[in-house]
């Protein structure tokens, strides 16, 4: 190995290595993508792609030249950023923005999965013995109202799709911030002040919310037993992060009938990983499971390795401000 070679480790995430296009971009910049690190490679690792698994600055200590971790995926909630700066001024990048109308698409999907009751059938159909349509009666889209929690491009995105179909959609956000709802539906979207309202009128809600310590954990006892004192039942979707939902109380919930059926694509514990709460959710009759595939198509696969390899070579050449909106925020 000649000791110019700088290299990109693919650590978890190996898609970008699915777009030739992407792999030439690499390629160009004088940059060698490797899936497996030999011994010697270390001190010439100039940058790292991670995909599920977390990063931080004891990860990053084998790398010398180390300049940038590169998430494929919307968030970087597993890679601490504002430590990899202070410690080593390694930046982390993102590619955020990029799979809207993908994972609101599945959002919907799922709302009407949750809300109809669908995995409590499919799994009955398929158990031993075989049980014919377990399901209660539950209200169809066009009769429902939709809670949409979390007003960001995803959580807005899929309210525009739903207000088309359902009776009523409710928004919330964390942020006071003016929504843009124009295009809707008249009368058929309306900002909610609270999570406690949204618990007492929504007949199923879905979350869009990025993870932090203002939203870990938000969807848990405080919000389950709203919906109880009302004594109502609803469904439960989220394909937005695990952890904004405390998954020991949706247990509870979802055993008590509090949630009626819910339908999780995201996980506290995902990849390799996994949790004895989150093996207990994934195995309940109540819950239509999914591994993460909100964004899980051919052209968020194209746009995740084409932006993320162009944030690997800019920070790598020192060029942050050409990929500004890529950039996490490490202040």
């Amino acid at each position: 190995m000649q000791s110019a070679e700088r290299i990109v480790w693919l650590r978890d995430s190996f898609a970008v290595l699915q777009v030739p296009e992407a792999v030439e971009i690499l390629r160009l910049a004088g940059l060698t993508p490797k899936r497996e690190l030999a011994s010697e490679d270390a001190p010439h690792v100039a940058a790292i792609i991670v995909g599920l698994g977390k990063f931080g600055v004891e990860d990053a200590r084998p790398f010398p030249i180390l300049l940038t971790v590169a998430r494929f995926g919307a968030g970087a909630d597993n890679v601490d950023a504002k430590a990899l700066w202070a410690a080593r001024r390694i930046r982390v990048s993102s590619t955020i923005d990029l799979a809207t109308r993908d994972v609101a698409e599945f959002a919907l999907g799922s709302i009407i999965m949750a809300l109809r009751g669908a995995a409590r059938d499919a799994k009955a159909l398929g158990g031993n013995p075989q049980t014919w349509r377990v399901i209660d009666r539950t209200p169809a889209l066009c009769d429902a109202t939709v809670g949409i929690i979390g007003a960001g491009n995803i959580g807005i995105e899929t309210a525009r799709i739903v207000a088309q179909l359902a009776s009523k959609v409710l928004v919330w956000n964390r942020s006071d911030k003016p929504l843009e709802l124009s295009g809707f539906p008249e009368g058929r979207i309306e900002r909610v002040s609270s999570t406690s309202e949204m618990a007492r009128r929504a007949d199923v809600v879905s979350l869009h919310l990025a993870l932090g310590e203002e939203t870990r954990g938000l969807i848990g006892k405080t919000f389950f037993d709203e919906v109880r004192r009302a004594g109502r039942s609803i469904a439960l979707v989220n394909t937005a992060r695990g952890e904004i939902v405390d998954e020991t109380e949706l247990l509870v919930a979802l055993n008590d009938g509090v949630v009626h059926d819910a339908a999780i694509d995201v996980w506290s514990a995902e990849g390799v990983r996994s949790s004895e709460i989150v093996s207990t959710l994934r195995a309940h009759p109540r819950v239509m499971a999914t591994s993460h595939i909100g964004s899980h198509t051919d052209g968020v696969l194209t746009r995740y390795a084409m932006q993320c390899v162009r944030n690997v070579v800019a920070l790598v050449e020192g060029r942050s401000d050409d990929i500004a909106r890529y950039v996490v925020r490490a202040d």
